[in-house]
């Protein structure tokens, strides 16, 4: 399976209006370990790990 897209745009509005500041991901990135890609942000619906960065 291959997925590609963009997680997330810093200062960007989504459609409920809310902004992700630069920096609100630098400790889980920092951490290094792999971010789990979950079905529809279902914690219990693990898809799998992604592979690259």
């Amino acid at each position: 399976m291959r997925i590609a897209g963009y997680a997330a745009l810093f200062g960007v509005a989504d459609g409920a209006g809310d902004r992700i500041r630069p920096g609100a991901f630098a400790r889980a990135l920092a951490e290094g370990g792999a971010l789990p890609l979950l079905w529809q942000h279902d914690a219990d619906i693990l898809t799998r790990y992604p592979t690259g960065r």
